[in-house]
């Protein structure tokens, strides 16, 4: 038998394949290697669990920056304050047990301008409350009210 008699024959002889029996291409195969298929159940059940573990880190994380002084915790008393409306340099300044004359003093800013700020007859320009949240060790954003920003 030629060459092409063997070739013509091993072709007829070939089992016919349906789409289920198809030939993939080995880059397919070799993706399909590093696949894994689950029911949708047990996938969001696994994905449940993979949030509750962020949410875990995310408090593991909260509660060493407590250990170590890096995070401070507001009193439930401040933030009623704050959200009711009170001024915020007012509610910061007494959480931290200044009055107005030692804030001025900590800070360098008047105390006409601290009265006038918590009045809140003036905002205060930039530099005279990054001066003031130093002070208090707080973000210059939390001197301001929630509807101001």
């Amino acid at each position: 038998m030629n060459r092409a008699a063997v070739v013509e024959r091993a072709r007829l002889d070939k089992p016919k394949r349906g789409p289920e029996q198809q030939v993939l291409p080995f880059s397919t195969i070799k993706t399909m290697i590093k696949t894994v298929t689950i029911p949708k159940d047990e996938y969001l059940r696994l994905k449940a669990i993979e949030e509750d573990m962020a949410d875990l880190n995310s408090a593991a994380d909260i509660l060493a920056r407590i250990k170590a002084g890096t995070e401070e915790l507001i009193p439930s008393a401040v933030v009623d304050r704050l959200l009711a409306g009170d001024a915020p340099l007012m509610v910061w300044r007494e959480h931290r047990g200044l009055s107005q004359a030692e804030l001025a003093r900590q800070s360098g800013v008047n105390r006409i301008q601290i009265i006038d700020i918590e009045a809140g007859r003036k905002t205060g320009s930039a530099a005279t409350l990054k001066k003031l949240s130093t002070a208090l060790h707080v973000d210059m954003d939390d001197l301001f009210e929630a509807s101001d920003v």
